[in-house]
This record gives structure tokens, sequence and C-alpha cells, in this order.
């Protein structure tokens, strides 16, 4: 049996009650939003709504190019998780997400530290001579290879 592994990248954030409340404004106006547009979309069907106090308060569930004002609502709602973060990796994925990403900048990621798993198969006394040997060569001073 084989396994994929695909990567992932979280982050959590928090936004103000007003940033809050403006993505509230925007979703309920595209729910509302009767006319057409000339959006260019993959043809997609949006299905969401939203709950406030366990009640549906505004619900889109049509194609999205049928919604005016849901893209205005989507670049909002990237924009305001983008400044509500701090992991560069995803606020790069979030920037990749808007057409022209104005005000967010390309982020520096840092190098992530290679890490190695090792499993020792033996009783606890191969377990501790195999980490002190490895702690010990890891603290051990480089030595230059022409010497």
């Amino acid at each position: 049996m084989s396994r994929l592994v695909v990567p992932t990248n979280l982050a959590i954030g928090t936004i103000s009650l007003e940033e809050f409340y403006t993505l509230v404004e925007l979703y309920e106006a595209a729910a509302d939003a009767k006319q057409t547009c000339a959006m260019i979309n993959d043809g997609m069907r949006v299905h969401n709504f939203l709950r406030f106090h366990g009640r549906k308060k505004a619900a889109i569930n049509k194609d999205a190019s049928e919604v005016p004002l849901y893209g205005t609502f989507i670049c909002k709602a990237i924009e305001v998780a983008w400044y509500g973060i701090s992991n560069p990796a995803v606020r790069n994925l979030l920037r990749r997400l808007v057409g022209e990403p104005g005000n967010m900048p390309v982020q520096e990621v840092p190098v992530e530290k290679l890490i190695v798993r090792t499993a020792v198969l033996g009783g606890d006394a191969e377990s501790v001579e195999i980490l002190d040997a490895l702690k010990n060569h890891h603290e051990q001073p480089k030595q230059d290879s022409d010497s």
C-alpha cells in the first residue's frame, strides 16, 4: 500500500471585530445581489451561508459568476486573513490567490531545518548508546578536510 504525504501549511490568526463586520456586510451584499456580471471564473458553483446565533442569515448557492459581489467578498476575506497571520509561507499562498495582490508583498520564508527521524531496534541500552553517539558527533567541532 502506497501513501501520499501532502505538505501543509497552517496559520491561525485573529481579525478585529470591525474587519469581521466588514466581511459580514460584503457577504450579505453578495447574497442579496440580483444582477449578473461579467466575472471570469472556473464555472464552479458556490454553496455557503452565514449564521448568527444558530440561525441562517444569508446564503449563496449558485454559480459564482451570477454573484457580482462574491469576488469582492473573497478578495477582502483573503486580504483580512493575510494581515491576520504571521506565517510567511501561508501569507505567500494567500497572496497567490488574488490576481493583483496590491499591498500584500511577497514574504521571505526561512529555510526549514531538516528533521531526521531515527528508530532504534533493540533494548533501552542500545537506544541510550545511539543517542549518546549522535550527541557526541553533533557536539564535536568541525575539522577542515585539508588537514
